[in-house]
């Protein structure tokens, strides 16, 4: 699943790098930066128990990403969300 997860976000990049000729290079560098999170992400949230089931990228000045994922909620107690947000504090993404 994370393999064909890189690869449409690496796609996705490549059509994003074709189309954005019009956009600032703070446009550009914001969505790569975006994307280049997200596979650093995504993972992680496969250790902590979660599947990605779809997602969508949204190029924009702002760009932002969607991203469902789907979980065993007895896996996620209020102790265990506790610890992943104590572990990922100060991440933006």
């Amino acid at each position: 699943m994370i393999d064909k997860i890189k690869k449409a976000l690496q796609d996705a990049g490549e059509a994003i790098k074709d189309q954005t000729t019009s956009f600032s290079e703070g446009a550009k560098e914001k969505t790569y930066q975006l994307i280049d999170e997200w596979l650093m992400i995504f993972p992680k949230l496969e250790i902590y128990g979660l599947e990605i089931t779809s997602f969508g990228l949204h190029v924009a000045i702002s760009p932002s990403l969607e991203a469902e994922l789907v979980g065993d909620h007895k896996k996620f107690t209020p102790e265990r969300i506790q610890q992943i947000l104590e572990e990922n504090k100060g991440s933006a993404a």
